[in-house]
């Protein structure tokens, strides 16, 4: 993740705006009165990120494109949008609208869908980052890191460290083998 460290603005700093357009992720600013909080902060949120990208363009050729906004509200908001009622309240629509969505383009129920975001999103973050089960289940919402480690495993069949090791491939796997079951 690209992560701007702007100085003070003067008459010649380009802006904001268009480092974000340029690809930048988060930005810190120099005045900021804990900077070294900031920056930390910044790229822990340019990481996961970057990890959401990667989720999106991983799944999105496996889940159909009626259901995509689901995909998109989870992996952009993985701290918030982990039940039904919070991914439909961002996305603007009745709990039952999304189940709806679901069923009628034969896709998986609304639940295990977000859960299988959730699971490819912590995929990710275990082969890219380097950060423990426990800091990336506190970062996205889980209750527990054990309550993590469970759905890794009903889910996929395998543990965090079998996937650190084998790479995001196996849950993209185990969900194609859920989505042809």
């Amino acid at each position: 993740g690209v992560v701007i460290f702007c100085p003070p603005r003067d008459r010649e700093s380009v802006s904001v705006r268009t480092l974000a357009l340029a690809g930048a992720h988060q930005f810190v600013f120099q005045d900021m009165l804990d900077a070294s909080t900031a920056v930390a902060r910044a790229v822990a949120a340019a990481r996961r990120d970057c990890a959401a990208e990667v989720v999106v363009r991983q799944l999105a050729p496996l889940i159909p494109l009626e259901v995509h906004s689901v995909l998109h509200a989870v992996a952009s908001h993985p701290e918030s949008a982990t039940t039904v009622s919070e991914v439909a309240t961002l996305l603007g629509v009745n709990r039952k609208t999304l189940a709806n969505r679901c069923s009628r383009c034969r896709c998986l129920q609304p639940t295990e869908l977000i859960n299988w975001c959730r699971v490819a999103l912590v995929a990710q973050l275990l082969v890219t980052t380097g950060s423990t089960v426990e800091a990336i289940g506190i970062a996205l919402g889980f209750p527990s890191h054990t309550s993590l480690r469970n759905l890794i495993r009903r889910y996929t069949g395998r543990r965090a460290t079998d996937i650190r090791a084998s790479g995001t491939g196996v849950v993209l796997a185990a969900l194609e083998a859920r989505l042809h079951a």
